[in-house]
């Protein structure tokens, strides 16, 4: 599940789905939801989605800063059976004046900076 604000909206969009798509590669079956800042969704009625698909964990991803050049984002992997956290990252995507959070090449270092910090943490295994 992804929290973020409108300004990386689509960022945080291509991320996840980029995210999800290479960890099924890895044999891991995922789903992905990209949380709306209009959505009138509660917090019960996200985490009733999560409840309906059950998985062994859920990854959240907050963006907790953002700033011209500069955004910020918290990752917390949350155990089903214990309801607690188990892993956590942060990762930080910069910008200048020559690319945007929309570019590819953002969105794709992102992803095989996460994917490596996972594998490192040896929470998915490691190779495709």
């Amino acid at each position: 599940m992804a929290d973020c604000n409108k300004d990386a909206g689509i960022f945080c969009k291509n991320f996840i789905e980029g995210l999800k798509n290479n960890l099924s590669l890895k044999g891991i079956t995922c789903d992905a939801y990209v949380r709306n800042q209009l959505s009138l969704e509660s917090e019960e009625d996200i985490n009733k989605k999560i409840a309906a698909y059950n998985p062994e964990a859920a990854l959240i991803v907050h963006q907790t800063q953002t700033g011209s050049g500069a955004n910020t984002f918290e990752f917390t992997l949350i155990d089903k059976d214990t309801q607690k956290p188990v892993w956590k990252c942060e990762l930080e995507v910069s910008i200048d004046s020559y690319t945007s959070m929309e570019n590819d090449n953002v969105i794709n270092k992102a992803i095989r900076t996460v994917l490596e910090k996972l594998t490192q943490d040896k929470i998915i295994p490691g190779g495709a």
